[in-house]
């Protein structure tokens, strides 16, 4: 059925249709820049390239096809099938083109960050595929920025004769409207351009500011091909447009009406045609490129960036920076699109050659389209500012939330460039000088002056220390945390100084949370944190030659741990404690003896982090078991929760908290009833990093859920739309790989956790990603390490969960051998390869193992 989708690249899970296009769209544009949303049935909504967020505002537009055989008979189709569901409200109108002719049917092929439609209709002779992207292109944030989709049309004259024909792109100019909910009474300004790099139609407005909320444009173009262009339609025109356009199968003789300047009245929003004709010989299958590019740079910095939000400091956008104007973008796109298309599908393919399971695949790569949301916006300053989610008309709970983003991986390991202008604002302004680390940005560019915030969030203070080591392992030097060390050390410090003062390894008192609650007393949910904030406050002393801070931080590591376990494992799972003094306060909500599913979630960090266990394995396996047990329901039929719906009751999904024993509190935690697909992603790398495929089914019922039929497969929703916390995902694929990354040290280790006989992984570098493979083969295994884009500095290579000791290696590089040692360590079952001198691969090159079995 889906045979030419197949054929370009996707497994089968992956192709979406019938029900599954109900509510099926992915978004597509640059991290930062704004976006528009591409739907299995083919159209394009949800347009939030503008200067504010506001999800619901359409564009009214189609893509459309045409075609003429030999005896003159012309048939032309929408490029869109009639969508069901919520969907079919917004395509009424002249929004949706009202009824002109669509094709039957479509499928929907959703490989993140490439979108592919298949096209179906007997009854047009022409075969049509689309596959549309924005440049993404890992470890390249400037050109994973860009203000633009790329949409390939390829299509192919099956029958014996040629054919004729024109593709389609008719679009609602809305300059100077852009999803404002005070849209400016400007002159629309369509106007065709003609450069040596592309031809195009340019929408702007005249009359609007330079500094205004709504100042910008967008323009169409056809890369590589001739264009006729009809810049100015009135709705009242389309169905005349229509008419000829379907006898003619052209633009050409279409009358071009100049409408006089006083008929062009302020406000209205003119329409313009672009066509690119085509000529097909029998069986000739031809590629026709068009792109829509935007230049939209006065993003506002208020908190909510709602669209009835016009005060407020500038925020701006980064591409603004590079471009002035929307004729850049398209000529830098232009010029550079085979670049830009080959690096994006290079890594999509090199992310989906992966031999995970489909749904933990979906999960690692759906949750990427995140970074495309106006959940992340970018500022001209070139750092990142992050709503928690993207709702209907504003973001979701400002901004860059320390503890909701402590969740995050994916941005960390593909553009850690980004990430780390994150921990800039941390551990700078966001810094006050006793070390607290504010939970949220409440400062220029986001808002006009500093906004005192009334408490702050343990768990997100003690996940900036956390994520600051991260990014410095994810650095080439050590610049970064020798930049950042004293910073750190201030936090722990303040965190010790507040919660810890007699120093006994376990926080105590008020802890407020991401819970939007506070817990009173020991637990391990903060205090797994804490003993993980320790390891790394530890590792990077020792780094720093700062022993005796190494010492301290050990000690109070190993006195946390022996309490913790004693004070909080119930035998089955780790509980909250009880602490006399606690105050009569409604945001103090406590689980006490609660199994909770995020109980381990420091676990889950020194994990991410190679810190090793904090808690005795045994202890932390009984936990995940429990987990599984109380907390994992099959379907969720018979729970009761008041709580928001993320999982309905014949769908599967981990609980945030249940009371298996009893004794819950009359006010017990926040958010208890509900599923958060971010927290079971980390119950799921947990499980699968210590070898427990349940990981993956726990991956595959959250992916259930997004299928399309309920929920679009890229928009896991929670306090908010593309919500920040399912970027968790990523730490799948770090855990079945056993994936450690120490930059500055040049030292890789892969140890696939599964005892696969044929594992595949991306890998990415401090600068760079490549592709791992492992085989084993009797007494032999080999592992390949092919490295396709930037560079890695190598000094060590590790390979861990070996299936038996090692005897022999042989190591080559680019096919010639390497000059190394080795040795084998962990009973044999893990082997350390050491360069004579530090290597550097490069695009192309490859590193090839041959470990011969020991007998």
């Amino acid at each position: 059925m889906n045979r030419q989708l197949g054929q370009q690249g996707a497994r089968p899970y992956f192709i979406y249709s019938g029900r599954q296009l109900t509510n099926c769209y992915m978004p597509l544009g640059g991290i930062g820049a704004g976006n528009v949303s591409l739907t299995g049935h083919g159209k394009l909504v949800r347009w939030e390239l503008f200067n504010v967020i506001n999800n619901e505002y359409e564009v009214p537009h189609l893509f459309a096809v045409a075609c003429r055989d030999q005896e003159g008979r012309t048939t032309a189709r929408v490029l869109n099938s009639r969508p069901s569901g919520h969907l079919l409200q917004q395509d009424v109108g002249h929004g949706g083109m009202g009824l002109f002719p669509h094709v039957r049917e479509t499928a929907f092929r959703g490989t993140y960050p490439l979108a592919g439609i298949e096209y179906r209709d007997p009854s047009l002779p022409v075969e049509v595929a689309l596959e549309a992207f924005s440049p993404f292109i890992p470890h390249n944030s400037e050109d994973s920025g860009l203000p633009a989709v790329l949409f390939n049309f390829t299509l192919h004259n099956p029958t014996r004769r040629p054919l004729t024909g024109t593709l389609l792109s008719l679009c609602c100019n809305p300059v100077g409207n852009g999803g404002l909910a005070h849209p400016r009474a400007s002159m629309a300004v369509n106007r065709t351009v003609r450069t040596r790099d592309y031809a195009g139609l340019r929408f702007a407005a005249e009359g609007i500011p330079a500094g205004d909320l709504a100042n910008g444009a967008m323009m169409w173009l056809s890369l590589g091909s001739p264009v006729t262009t009809v810049p100015y339609l009135e709705w009242m025109d389309l169905d005349d447009f229509w008419r000829h356009f379907e006898q003619t199968a052209g633009l050409e003789a279409y009358p071009r009406r100049m409408y006089a300047r006083e008929r062009r009245k302020p406000g209205y929003g003119w329409f313009g045609a672009l066509g690119t004709p085509f000529r097909l010989r029998a069986g000739e299958r031809r590629t026709l490129t068009l792109a829509l590019c935007w230049h939209f740079p006065n993003l506002r910095g208020a908190l909510r960036c709602s669209r009835e939000q016009e005060e407020g400091t500038l925020l701006g956008r980064a591409y603004g920076r590079r471009f002035r104007g929307v004729d850049e973008v398209a000529g830098y796109v232009s010029r550079h699109r085979s670049r830009l298309e080959r690096a994006t599908r290079l890594f999509r393919d090199t992310l989906f050659a992966s031999t995970l399971p489909d749904g933990a695949l979906d999960a690692v790569s759906a949750n990427m389209a995140i970074l495309a949301s106006t959940t992340v916006m970018r500022g001209a300053d070139g750092r990142i500012y992050a709503f928690e989610g993207s709702s209907r008309d504003s973001g979701s709970c400002p901004m860059n939330c320390t503890h909701v983003w402590n969740y995050e991986q994916t941005l960390a390991h593909l553009f850690p460039d980004l990430e780390r202008t994150m921990r800039e604002a941390d551990f700078t302004v966001q810094q006050y000088p006793d070390g607290r680390i504010e939970d949220r940005y409440y400062q220029p560019p986001v808002c006009d002056r500093r906004r005192p915030v009334s408490h702050e969030s343990l768990d997100g203070h003690l996940g900036c220390i956390l994520k600051l080591y991260r990014e410095h392992l994810r650095d080439s030097d050590a610049r970064f945390l020798r930049r950042h060390y004293p910073a750190m050390l201030r936090a722990m410090d303040h965190a010790v100084r507040k919660y810890d003062p007699k120093e006994t390894g376990v926080p105590h008192g008020r802890q407020y949370t991401t819970f939007d609650c506070a817990f009173w007393g020991p637990n391990t949910f903060i205090g797994s944190y804490y003993l993980a904030a320790l390891r790394a406050v530890e590792e990077s002393a020792r780094r720093m030659g700062d022993e005796a801070r190494a010492a301290w931080a050990h000690k109070l590591y190993l006195k946390g741990r022996k309490l913790q376990e004693a004070k909080l494992f119930n035998g089955e799972y780790f509980v909250q404690g009880r602490q006399p003094g606690r105050p009569d306060d409604l945001s103090i909500r406590d689980y006490t003896g609660g199994c909770l599913t995020d109980q381990l979630l420091g676990q889950w960090w020194a994990d991410l982090l190679n810190l090793g266990d904090l808690y005795a394995p045994g202890k932390v396996t009984a936990a995940l078991r429990a987990i599984l047990r109380h907390n994992r329901r099959r379907p969720l039929r018979g729970h009761a929760s008041y709580d928001r719906t993320f999982a309905d009751a014949d769908e599967n999904g981990i609980i945030v908290c249940t009371w298996p024993r009893g004794g819950a509190r009359h006010w017990p935690l926040a958010y208890r009833g509900e599923c958060w697909p971010g927290s079971e992603y980390t119950v799921a790398a947990l499980l699968v990093g210590r070898g427990r495929r349940e990981g993956f089914g726990i991956a595959e019922d959250v992916r259930r859920r997004h299928r399309g039929e309920r929920r679009s497969p890229w928009n896991e929703r929670e306090c908010g739309e593309f919500y920040a916390r399912s970027l968790s995902s990523w730490s799948l694929l770090t855990a079945a790989s056993g994936f450690h990354l120490d930059a500055p040290r040049g030292l890789l280790r892969l140890a696939p956790r599964l005892a696969e006989p044929d594992f595949g992984c991306l890998v990415t570098g401090a600068e760079g990603w490549g592709f791992f493979r492992q085989r084993r083969m009797g007494d032999l295994l080999t592992a390949c390490l092919d490295w396709r884009y930037g560079e890695l500095k190598l000094s060590t290579f590790e390979l861990g969960c070996l299936p038996w000791s090692p005897a022999r290696v042989r190591v080559r590089l680019d096919g010639r051998a390497a000059p190394v040692t080795w040795r084998a360590h962990d009973h044999g079952r893990a082997l350390d390869v050491v360069f004579d001198a530090a290597v550097r691969l490069t695009a192309g090159a490859r590193l090839d193992l041959a470990v011969k079995r020991s007998r």
